[in-house]
Formats: C-alpha cells, structure tokens, sequence
C-alpha cells in the first residue's frame, strides 16, 4: 500500500479515473498538488523499504494493466523499485502528460542508474517544488549522469526523438 494524502473530495471513483475537475478539490489541496507536497506520506514507504526515493513513479493498478498492454516498454518500469520522484518528473512528465514518453523516460533512468544521478534527480526535485514546472524538450532523457554513470564519458548518448524513433546513438 503506498501512502497519500487524498486531496479530491466526493471523487466517485479516484482509482479508474484519469482526471478530477478541479472544483472537486479545495484551494489547499490544488496546492497540496501543484507543488506535489501530497506526496509526502510517501516518505513513510521508503522508510519501510516499499519505495525508494527516485524510481519509476508507481501507478494505479487499473492503469499499469492498461498501459502494460498498450505502451511498449511501460511493463519494463517495473525492474526497479517504484520512486517518490524520477527522471521523467524532473522533465516535467507527470499529471497529463504522454504516458509513453514516461515510460521511455524511467527505462532510460533504469539503464543509466547510478547514485550521481539519483543526488542530481533529488537537487531538480527540490528545485522544481521551489519554482514553476518545467516540461520535457527533444533530447532531454540523454541520462549522462556525471561521475560514477555507467555511461559518463562515452559516446553512447540517447535521444528519445520522435516517440517511434528512441535510438541508441
């Protein structure tokens, strides 16, 4: 069970449905949800050792059956430890947002993990939480991490390019 504050009121059914209408929520709860302090009760699961602080953003279950079936590569998310924040978060892909260009963006952290990486996903996470959100920009998810990457220093950088197109150069 991951833990979150409910900030929808009178939602009919907030595990199968995409998107609340805003009028269901009060004003400290939009901001709850805008600067994504909601997810905070989340902690209580990485200190369980349920989550981990970066990851792949875990999901509902009625949607990663869903997406599993229909996104290429969205099952292969799930060969780390959901997060409380992540690559494709930091990029600005999260709420309503390509589903598949997530999924790209977690395989692409998974590939590339190192613990350089995880500190530069954190420093951005709590930078974003400061100022307004940025969105994802063509080449983005190239995951040179810094010191200690896997790929830090070579050549073989990705680019996700058009959605079909996500090659190893």
């Amino acid at each position: 069970m991951i833990w979150k504050l409910r900030t929808l009121a009178g939602h009919a059914d907030p595990d199968t449905s995409w998107t609340v209408p805003a009028r269901q929520s009060t004003r400290l709860c939009r901001c709850l949800r805008r600067t994504h302090l909601d997810e905070l009760p989340q902690l209580v699961n990485v200190l369980r050792g349920e989550m981990s602080l970066v990851g792949p953003r875990p999901e509902r279950p009625h949607f990663t059956e869903r997406f599993g079936s229909d996104i290429p590569g969205y099952r292969d998310r799930t060969r780390m430890s959901a997060g409380m924040t992540g690559w494709a978060q930091v990029h600005g892909l999260h709420g309503d947002t390509s589903i598949a260009d997530r999924a790209r963006f977690d395989n692409r952290y998974i590939e590339c993990w190192s613990l350089w990486l995880d500190l530069v996903i954190l420093a951005r996470t709590l930078g974003a939480m400061c100022r307004r959100p940025v969105t994802a920009k063509r080449g983005d998810a190239d995951c040179q991490g810094g010191p200690g990457s896997r790929n830090s220093g070579s050549s073989n950088r990705w680019s996700p390019g058009h959605p079909d197109e996500g090659a190893i150069r």
